[in-house]
């Protein structure tokens, strides 16, 4: 079989003078349409929200009765914690056309 090599932090990381530009941060948020006080505080300020849209805005009730989100919500989340870029993920394969997918991602523009 084909060997695995475990890739430790320590073999990819610059420290100190070496470093060619400041840290950045990521948040992941999943399955879920609404964060504790402490996650909000946690994803202040990220460089980069990755957030689910599993559900479309029409549907909104659906998706807090099942736990996911809209991309209005994933938007105003962005805001909230002033993210700087936001990635939507984990999108229906009901809005499978690039017009559904251009209208999920105007969603979150709107709400951001």
């Amino acid at each position: 079989g084909r060997r695995k090599k475990m890739i430790h932090p320590d073999d990819v990381m610059v420290v100190g003078e070496e470093r060619p530009q400041k840290a950045r941060t990521f948040a992941l948020i999943g399955d879920t349409f609404r964060i504790s006080e402490k996650m909000l505080e946690l994803c202040q300020d990220v460089d980069v929200l990755v957030h689910e849209a599993t559900i479309r805005e029409k549907d909104r009730l659906e998706a807090v009765t099942r736990g996911h989100s809209t991309p209005t919500m994933a938007g105003k989340l962005a805001k909230d914690t002033n993210a700087k870029v936001l990635l939507l993920n984990h999108i229906s394969s009901s809005n499978s056309s690039q017009e559904d997918t251009n209208s999920l991602v105007d969603s979150a523009k709107r709400s951001n």
